[in-house]
């Protein structure tokens, strides 16, 4: 993944956190499923990632 020319490695269980005018583009090699969270920005700041856990 590239976010604003930065290339950020991703893998099974990543979080990436994409601001909404963060230029972004997506690659990749095998298959790929993700999970897309839209929110205002700033709006779910009573969270954290052990909300977000997979089971």
């Amino acid at each position: 993944m590239t976010l604003d020319n930065e290339v950020i490695e991703v893998k099974e269980g990543s979080c990436v956190k994409v601001l909404p005018k963060a230029v972004r583009t997506m690659e990749a090699k095998t298959n790929l499923q993700y999970i897309c969270v839209q929110a205002k920005t700033g709006s779910l700041e009573q969270f954290g990632f052990g909300d977000a856990e997979l089971c």
